[in-house]
């Protein structure tokens, strides 16, 4: 499918937006749409992007276009995307702007997204040479604010010691009340979260965190990978069976 969307021409920018709308559902709980309140600890730039999606949802452009901004300086790179589109196009209330909308697209495809790449070159394609050198030289001021070289290495740093964090709230709370966290059995409120089992939580919250940050030149590292072994019987199961 990726192949195909290559040869798309530029009218594949319009159809970005219905990109942005359909990932709604995983920056979203499905359950109650809202968004998932400890993300905003550990993935700052997930769940202000969520909260984007949803301004937009009930048409509130400018608070949208705020939010998308600032998840965007976490990098997150489906901000950065609905930026390029919005302004190229001219939409949710924005003034066409090739140049912005060619600099934020040229952010997205920063960790060389087959996807998002195929639109900026379509993007520039249908640019002027002049608009694409302004371009270029408007990447060069953002990427102090945008670039993963950055604000990737910042995030990834914040989930972490915010990952230990959980983790260490989940040994207290376990020991002090005797409850092994390991099995199924055991469920206990985290903030942010509500009551969970929290073996299954503290491993969801690592494949967050892997998924936030895939493409990017540097890594997620919260220690050893909860293993799905180390789970009490049928917690594996059941956790695998909850993804699908």
């Amino acid at each position: 499918m990726v192949r195909a969307m290559m040869h798309f021409s530029l009218r594949s920018l319009v159809l970005g937006v219905a990109l942005i709308g359909s990932v709604a559902a995983n920056a979203a709980d499905s359950a109650t749409g809202t968004c998932t309140p400890v993300l905003e600890k550990l993935l700052p730039g997930e769940y202000h992007y969520c909260v984007a999606v949803h301004d937009w949802q009930r048409g509130n452009n400018r608070s949208g276009l705020s939010e998308a901004k600032y998840a965007a300086t976490w990098g997150e790179k489906r901000a950065q995307f609905a930026l390029g589109v919005d302004y190229f196009n001219g939409r949710r209330g924005l003034t066409a702007d090739k140049v912005q909308g060619l600099a934020w697209l040229t952010l997205a495809a920063e960790r060389k997204d087959p996807y998002y790449a195929s639109i900026l070159s379509s993007a520039r394609a249908q640019s002027t040479p002049a608009q694409q050198q302004q371009a270029d030289a408007l990447v060069a001021t953002m990427l102090p604010d945008y670039g993963d070289a950055k604000v990737a290495a910042y995030a990834e740093r914040r989930f972490r010691a915010q990952w230990w964090e959980i983790r260490q709230q989940v040994w207290d709370t376990a020991s002090a009340s005797h409850m092994d966290p390991w099995s199924i059995n055991t469920a206990f409120a985290i903030d942010g979260l509500g009551v969970v089992q929290p073996m299954i939580a503290l491993r969801k919250l690592q494949d967050a965190g892997t998924t936030y940050f895939d493409g990017w030149g540097g890594h997620v590292t919260v220690g050893p990978l909860i293993p799905l072994s180390k789970l009490a019987p049928g917690a594996a199961s059941r956790e695998s069976a909850s993804q699908h």
